[in-house]
This record gives structure tokens, C-alpha cells and sequence, in this order.
């Protein structure tokens, strides 16, 4: 008995420091949302997305301030995610590049639906493509026929909503700035949280065969299941499915499981 209770208060003691050690080791607190670029001429960096400035700002590895690029976004709408920036994915000069998304709630007599507006520009505020209605992007490349970057324009005014995809080639060069996937895709729900409708991006791959996306409640119970043909979906839960809570979804096929996403309704 003694035996054991020592050998837990080593684990205890070992699983304490491990705590410590980790906590000590924060280097840096960004004030917004964060991610890190791998930039094939600058290097790693951190960069950033300010909300309410309407900035990506790009940070060394020591946090100082590299770079600051503005972005226009109209008047009303929201800037909601920025996506690939890079030096060469959308074309070969040196100059930063990055997509970037913003969105706006619109309300109606009955109901709400989203609309959204894409753009690509440089660093300098130079844009390079403006796609209206367009919420997801994704970057792939293909066998014989380079990389190809998917822009999704959704149209959520009219009931059903339609969907239209416009497909862009890309510099056929390696990228390793450039994000590329072949693989199954559990997109991150939007928007979030929200008061009803919520659209999921999904894809399996070709030859991966036919999958299911399952919402679970907080407590681990099925809520509902749909199905994934495996070409690129997005799946649109309509306002008043769901009950306010918090949700837990995975998209399955096979035997491979994707990590879990939460949804958080109103």
C-alpha cells in the first residue's frame, strides 16, 4: 500500500511540473485571433486578424511587427476570416498576398439570411480578384492539370439557397506557402454561433467512398445524421433545426473519423 502511494505521488508530482513547465513557457499573448504562414521568401510568421481596425498584421517569430496590411471591407459587413497568406500561391511576384472573407447579417420581416464577399489582394491593397457571395475557398491541387483554387458563392436570399462554384488556376510551382489537401474535410461551421441556419463544409476524397456527418448534444447523444456523396458539400442546417445549445459534430467514412467541431446556437 505504501508502494502505491508513493508511486502516485510521483505521477502526481511528475504531471504538476509538466503543468508548470507549460504554463511557463507562454512567450507572447496576441490581444486577436492568430495563426502562422510559412512565407517562401520571408520565412515563418505569425500573422493576425483585427476585427474592428480591419488589419492583417504579420509579426515575426519574436513578435515584433513585420508587416500591417488594410483591408476594405464595406460598410456594414463584418470581416470574418482571413485565408493563404503567402508570396506565390496567386501569383509569381514577391509581394504578400492573402484572401480574405467578410460577411453581413440581414434581416428580413420572417427570418435572417448571411451574405458574404471574397477578395485577393497584395500587400499593398492591390486586389486581384473580388468574388460577390462567395463564403468558402479552397486551395487543391490536382494529378496532371496544376492548382486549382475553388471560390463557393452561395446565394442565401432566395429558399432553397443555391450554390455556385467558380474554379481559378493557380502557378503551377510548389508552394509551401500554399495550403494543399487531398483529404477528408470537416470545414468549420458558419456562422458561429448562430441564431438557427448554419452551413458545414464537408469533402471526401474520390475513391474514399460515401460518408455521414453526425451531430451529437453536449452530452454525447446523437442528434442527427447526414449524408456525404464525397464530392465538396455544404451541408445548410436551416433555422429552427436545432435547439439552443452547444453541438458537437464528425464526419465519418470508412473507418476513418474526423476530430469533432462544436456549433453553438442561440
Amino acid at each position: 500500500m505504501r508502494n502505491l502511494l508513493t508511486g502516485i505521488l510521483i505521477v502526481a508530482g511528475m504531471t504538476a511540473l509538466a503543468q508548470t513547465d507549460l504554463e511557463s513557457s507562454l512567450e507572447y499573448t496576441y490581444p486577436v485571433s492568430a495563426s502562422i504562414c510559412c512565407l517562401e521568401k520571408s520565412g515563418d510568421k505569425y500573422f493576425s486578424m483585427d476585427v474592428t481596425n480591419k488589419q492583417c498584421r504579420i509579426y515575426n517569430l519574436d513578435h515584433t511587427l513585420f508587416k500591417t496590411i488594410n483591408l476594405t471591407v464595406p460598410a456594414d459587413y463584418y470581416l470574418y476570416n482571413i485565408l493563404y497568406v503567402s508570396e506565390h500561391t496567386f501569383n509569381q511576384d514577391d509581394l504578400i498576398e492573402l484572401a480574405y472573407i467578410y460577411s453581413k447579417y440581414n434581416l428580413t420581416e420572417t427570418s435572417y439570411y448571411y451574405s458574404y464577399e471574397t477578395r485577393v489582394i497584395n500587400e499593398n491593397g492591390v486586389e486581384m480578384l473580388k468574388v460577390p457571395g462567395a463564403g468558402h475557398t479552397e486551395i487543391l491541387e490536382t494529378e496532371n492539370n496544376g492548382r486549382k483554387f475553388l471560390v463557393y458563392v452561395y446565394d442565401f436570399y432566395q429558399i432553397p439557397a443555391s450554390t455556385q462554384t467558380k474554379v481559378y488556376s493557380l502557378p503551377e510551382s510548389p508552394l509551401k506557402s500554399g495550403p494543399i489537401r487531398q483529404q477528408h474535410k470537416l470545414g468549420n461551421p458558419w456562422p458561429n454561433p448562430s441564431r438557427g441556419m448554419v452551413n458545414i463544409p464537408v469533402k471526401i476524397p474520390p475513391g474514399a467512398g460515401p460518408g455521414e456527418l453526425i451531430l451529437y448534444n453536449i452530452h454525447g447523444q446523437e442528434v442527427m445524421r447526414h449524408p456525404v456523396n464525397g464530392d465538396e458539400e455544404l451541408i445548410v442546417m436551416p433555422g429552427g433545426t436545432l435547439i439552443p445549445g452547444t453541438y458537437v459534430y464528425k464526419l465519418k467514412s470508412g473507418n476513418t473519423e474526423s476530430p469533432g467541431k462544436k456549433i453553438s446556437i442561440h
